[in-house]
């Protein structure tokens, strides 16, 4: 990976290569699904959300527009998926792209808040339904194949050519942020991925020969690209390995919540404790505080700042996501998080991922890794 740090706009969710990219497989590039540029926002709490939703909720569906088959079986799915990697007559196949989310409840039948309106439709087969997606209140609905086969990470496969794909999916976390976040890869992730899939290479310097069953693309924020020549069966291989992967991880960074009423320093010297090293040249540790703690994409959380002592900051924060409490403190090369009950483990894999990005590879979590991440 590269040191230094970036501009807010290339933070790990950029689809293009770089610190949080990988390639699965020799061959030509897939065509890279757009993703949106990172933009900022101002915090919204969770208490007035569900005043936002409700009346918006019973609305009338959105209109099918038809584009994707309703399957019946695995087969028919997956012959659907090698449709959109086989070139069109006297053209370039669309492409395949899909999008595993992490989400803290159910996805509804319909739901609709500000900018984003979605349906949810019925197949064939139980694990996969039909999303339909509207932004702006006009404009093409876009539709996406919705695996729920894990409640907790939903994935989104889409024709990669159907409109600007990522922008919408960009549209429907940033906007539903109580509802969705990404899959979050940091390094070490991404490197598993690729070697469990037979070689590629992840990033500048984790080169690996051989070939795999699926040409695939995945970025650091969950977004799995395959282009032409690609195996949709392959490439779901991938995504199902990868979300096993991810699971495992999380469910140990959440054995590390601690108790509402856990102190701080010696009073939770046997307590575990999530620990982050961070690159010797990040010696700022004011401005990584300024930098994390705005309520602005790509970590959305806001905070609390109080000094402990010059250079040494204590950050009583509240995810965007869940809503959840945590504790952080940040200091010159180091920064130890504290999981507060009713915290969100996937925002450890959020903060350890855009932190890679932004500021290198040297930066790492043990807690997460020897969780299996």
């Amino acid at each position: 990976m590269k040191g230094g740090r970036r501009g807010r706009g290339e933070s790990g969710s950029s689809a293009g290569g770089g610190p949080g990219h990988a390639r699965i497989g020799p061959g030509p590039r897939p065509a890279a699904a757009s993703t949106p540029p990172l933009r900022r926002r101002t915090c919204r709490t969770r208490r007035g959300r569900p005043d936002a939703r409700g009346a918006a909720a019973a609305a009338a569906p959105l209109p099918a527009p038809g584009s994707l088959p309703r399957v019946r079986t695995g087969r028919e799915f997956v012959e659907c998926l090698e449709g959109w990697l086989r070139p069109a007559p006297g053209g370039r196949a669309a492409g395949l792209v899909s999008y595993v989310l992490e989400s803290d409840s159910p996805i509804r039948r319909h739901d609709r808040l500000h900018r984003v309106e979605w349906d949810v439709a019925d197949t064939g087969l139980d694990r996969v339904k039909i999303m339909s997606v509207k932004l702006d209140g006009g404009g093409p609905v876009h539709q996406f194949f919705l695996d729920v086969s894990d409640k907790r990470l939903p994935t989104l496969h889409a024709n990669a050519g159907a409109g600007d794909v990522g922008r919408v999916v960009g549209a429907l976390v940033d906007e539903m942020h109580g509802a969705f976040d990404n899959m979050w890869l940091h390094r070490r992730m991404l490197e598993r991925i690729v070697g469990d899939a037979g070689g590629g290479q992840a990033g500048p310097g984790a080169r690996r020969a051989g070939g795999a069953g699926a040409q695939v693309d995945i970025t650091s924020a969950g977004c799995f690209a395959s282009g032409e020549g690609g195996s949709a069966r392959g490439h779901l291989d991938v995504v199902d390995a990868s979300r096993g992967i991810y699971s495992r991880a999380v469910s140990g960074v959440e054995a590390c919540l601690l108790g509402p009423d856990a102190g701080y320093g010696s009073a939770i010297a046997g307590a575990q404790v999530l620990s982050f090293a961070l690159p010797g040249t990040m010696d700022d540790a004011g401005r990584l505080v300024d930098t994390m703690f705005d309520c602005a994409r790509p970590f959305r959380m806001g905070g609390i700042k109080s000094v402990v002592e010059p250079g040494y900051y204590r950050v009583l924060a509240v995810d965007l996501h869940s809503g959840g409490p945590m504790t952080f403190e940040i200091a010159a090369g180091m920064m130890r998080v504290y999981l507060r009950q009713g915290g969100c483990a996937n925002t450890i894999m959020r903060v350890l991922a855009n932190l890679q990005s932004l500021y290198g590879a040297g930066v790492a979590c043990s807690e997460v890794e020897r969780f299996g991440g």
